[in-house]
């Protein structure tokens, strides 16, 4: 399994993709992949606002 299929650009174009490859995530774990890193982002970036707002 490639690991550049997880990096966020591919997860992406995995869910909007209009046809699948072999090499591709299914759309519904690239959206699952997509969302996770959307979730880490939000949350280190109220972690450190949050921190440097006190």
């Amino acid at each position: 399994m490639r690991t550049s299929l997880h990096l966020p650009s591919e997860a992406g174009g995995a869910f909007t993709a209009v046809s699948q490859s072999a090499t591709q995530l299914s759309p519904w774990t690239g959206l699952a992949v997509f969302a996770g890193y959307l979730v880490a982002l939000i949350t280190a970036a109220a972690w450190r606002l949050q921190s440097q707002d006190a």
